[in-house]
C-alpha cells in the first residue's frame, strides 16, 4: 500500500475568491505601471483589424459588402476588436486600455501558483515572474502594440502547464487512474480553444505537437517492453533495475495521454476558423494568407538565412531578445535542480511547438514580423516556454516517482514527495554552465536596455546610411499603392536584401 504523505507535504486548502482577486489586481497593477513607461501606442496592425467586429456584425446582418472588408487577421483579433470599439465609444484612452488588457493577460499565469504553501514562496515566485518580463523589451514595447502576440503567449503557456500538471494531480491527491475531473478537462479545452484563435496555423501546429508526443510515447513504451524482457534467470535482477530506471526516466510520458482530452478544443477551434473564413472568403481556407504566400514565395537560401538570423540576429534574435530572461531562469534552475528532482514534460512539449513554429516561420516571407523589433512572430512560442519553465521551477509540489505495493508486486506511480538530495554535478560542469549563463546575460543586457529606450522599428522606418536596401525599400513603399506592396515590394529582391540588412544590424552599436 502507498505510504501516507506527511503533514508538511499536504497541500493547503484552495485559495478564496478574495485571494485570487487580490492576486489579479496586484499583477495587473505591476504590469500596468511598467507598461505606462511607454510614450504611446505603436499601432502596427491595429488599423486593419480594429473595426472587424463592426464589419462582422454588418456582414451577418446581410450586408454582403461588409464581409469582404473584414481583415485577414484571425478570430481572436475580432474579439479584441469588440472590446476596443466599446472603449472608443466611451472615450477611454485607447493606448492605456490596450496596455492594461495585455498586462492583465500577461499576469494570468500567476494564478498557477495560487495554492502555494506559504506567502514567502508565493511572493518569491511572483517576484521571479515579474523580473523575467522586466528583463525583456516586452513591457516597454509589445504591450503597447496593435499586435496580440503577448496575449497568445500567455494563454498558450497556461494551457501547456494545466494540461501536463492539473490533469494528473487534483486537490493535492494522487489520481491512481489518472482520470481528471470534468471541470479540469473543460478548463484545458477552453484555454486551448482560445489559444488557437490567435493564429490560423495554431490548430495544425498544436495538433502536430500532440500527435508527435503521443506517437513518441507509444514508441518508447514498445521499446521499453522489448528491451526489458527477462532472459536467463541471472538477468532478472538487472532487468528489474532497468525497468525501474526506464519507468522513472520516462514516467512523464504517461501524462501525454492527457493530450487526447484536448482534441475537442482543437476541433472546435478549427471549425470556428473555417466558419470565419467562409464568411470572409466563401472558402474554408485563409485565402488572404495563401495569397501572400503565392506572391511572396521566398527562395530556399533566404529561408535558411532567416532560420539562422531568427536565432542569432543582433537586432532582436532569440538569443538577444530572450537571453537575459533565460539567463535568470538558468541561474535559478541550476540552484534548484541541485536540491530537487524536476519533471520538465511541460517545457519539453512547449519547446517542440516552438521548434516547429521556428521552422515554419523561416519558410515565410517575413519571419520577424513587419511591425516589430525582432522576433515578434516567435513571441507566443518563447513566452510559453518561459511560463512553463518558470512554473516548473517555482511550483512547490514536485511530481516524483515513488514505490507503491500492488497486487502483483512493486509498481511505480506519480506522487508528491519531499525534495531529495541529488548527486552533485562535477565542478567543471557547473563552472561551464555558470560561464554560459554569464555570457548570455552580458550579450543580452544592452538590448534589453535599448528596448526600454526606443523602438527597434526605427531601423526600417528611419534606416541608417549603411542600410542601403532598406532606404530604397522605404522609398518604394511611399510611391507604390498599398494594394501593390506585396506583389511589387515584398516579393522582390529589394525586400529580402533589406531583411538581411536589418538581421545583421546591431542597434546597440548604432546609438
Amino acid at each position: 500500500m502507498q505510504l501516507p504523505l506527511p503533514a508538511s507535504q499536504r497541500k493547503p486548502p484552495a485559495a478564496t475568491r478574495l485571494d485570487v482577486g487580490l492576486l489579479v489586481l496586484l499583477a495587473a497593477l505591476v504590469f500596468f505601471l511598467v507598461a505606462t513607461t511607454a510614450n504611446g501606442l505603436f499601432p502596427g496592425d491595429l488599423g486593419s483589424w480594429v473595426g472587424d467586429s463592426l464589419r462582422l456584425g454588418q456582414c451577418l446582418g446581410d450586408q454582403a459588402q461588409a464581409c469582404g472588408a473584414i481583415s485577414k487577421f484571425p478570430l481572436a483579433y475580432t474579439l479584441n476588436s469588440g472590446l476596443l470599439i466599446q472603449v472608443i465609444r466611451h472615450a477611454i484612452k485607447l493606448p492605456a486600455f490596450l496596455a492594461a488588457l495585455n498586462a492583465i493577460t500577461l499576469a494570468l499565469p500567476l494564478l498557477l501558483l495560487r495554492l502555494s504553501r506559504s506567502n514567502r514562496k508565493l511572493f518569491q515566485s511572483w517576484g521571479l515572474y515579474v523580473a523575467l518580463w522586466l528583463l525583456t523589451p516586452i513591457p516597454r514595447f509589445y504591450l503597447f502594440t496593435g499586435s496580440l502576440e503577448v496575449q497568445a503567449g500567455a494563454v498558450t503557456g497556461i494551457a501547456f502547464v494545466l494540461t501536463f500538471r492539473a490533469l494528473v494531480i487534483r486537490n493535492g491527491e494522487l489520481m491512481a487512474d489518472r482520470r481528471p475531473s470534468l471541470g479540469t478537462i473543460l478548463l484545458c479545452n477552453v484555454l486551448w480553444f482560445i489559444a488557437c484563435l490567435y493564429k490560423d496555423t495554431s490548430v495544425i501546429t498544436f495538433a502536430g505537437v500532440g500527435l508527435l508526443l503521443l506517437f513518441s510515447d507509444q514508441a518508447w513504451r514498445r521499446l521499453g517492453s522489448q528491451s526489458l524482457r527477462v532472459g536467463k534467470h541471472g538477468d532478472r535482477e538487472d532487468a528489474m533495475t532497468a525497468k525501474q530506471t526506464f519507468k522513472t526516466r520516462w514516467l512523464v510520458n504517461d501524462q501525454f495521454s492527457a493530450l487526447w482530452l484536448t482534441m475537442p478544443a482543437l476541433i472546435a477551434a478549427a471549425l470556428a476558423q473555417i466558419s470565419f473564413n467562409l464568411i470572409r472568403y466563401q472558402s474554408v481556407l485563409p485565402e488572404a494568407y495563401l495569397n501572400e504566400a503565392r506572391l511572396t514565395k521566398a527562395p530556399l537560401l533566404f529561408s535558411l538565412q532567416s532560420f539562422f538570423w531568427t536565432i542569432a540576429s543582433p537586432n532582436g534574435g532569440l538569443l538577444v531578445f530572450w537571453g537575459l530572461c533565460f539567463a535568470v531562469l538558468a541561474l535559478y534552475g541550476l540552484w534548484r535542480i541541485r536540491l530537487e528532482q524536476y519533471k520538465f514534460s511541460t517545457v519539453n512539449a512547449a519547446t517542440v511547438w516552438a521548434v516547429i513554429t521556428l521552422i515554419g516561420l523561416s519558410l515565410w516571407w517575413n519571419p520577424f514580423g513587419w511591425a516589430s523589433w525582432g522576433d515578434r512572430l516567435m513571441v507566443p512560442a518563447i513566452m510559453a516556454i518561459v511560463i512553463c519553465l518558470w512554473e516548473a521551477l517555482t511550483n512547490p509540489d514536485r511530481l516524483q516517482a515513488v514505490l507503491v505495493q500492488g497486487p502483483n508486486g512493486v509498481i511505480e506511480l506519480l506522487s508528491q514527495t519531499r525534495p531529495r538530495q541529488l548527486k552533485t554535478s562535477p565542478k567543471w560542469a557547473l563552472l561551464a554552465s555558470y560561464s554560459l549563463v554569464s555570457l548570455l546575460a552580458l550579450v543580452s543586457l544592452p538590448y534589453v536596455s535599448l528596448g526600454y529606450r526606443g523602438h527597434g522599428m526605427d531601423v526600417r522606418h528611419h534606416p541608417t546610411p549603411e542600410l542601403i536596401h532598406c532606404a530604397k525599400m522605404m522609398t518604394l513603399l511611399d510611391v507604390i499603392p498599398v494594394e501593390k506592396h506585396l506583389e511589387i515590394v515584398y516579393s522582390g529582391e529589394t525586400w529580402r536584401q533589406c531583411a538581411l540588412e536589418s538581421y545583421r544590424h546591431n542597434p546597440s552599436l548604432a546609438r
